[in-house]
């Protein structure tokens, strides 16, 4: 069950991270559905190309 906390405390702070970046709700709808956090950090840095 703490895994689970992780996470979600994980997808919290992409969120918020996104958000403060300016990314598109399609990021932040990927970030919430993510099932990982090596997965987060791959929209991430997705995010962060496709901006570029």
């Amino acid at each position: 069950m703490k895994a689970k906390t992780i996470l979600d405390a994980e997808k919290k702070d992409a969120i918020d991270i996104a958000t403060e970046l300016c990314y598109s709700e399609e990021v932040k709808r990927k970030i919430a559905l993510a099932k990982s956090v090596y997965e987060i950090g791959r929209i991430l840095k997705q995010a962060r190309l496709d901006q570029e």
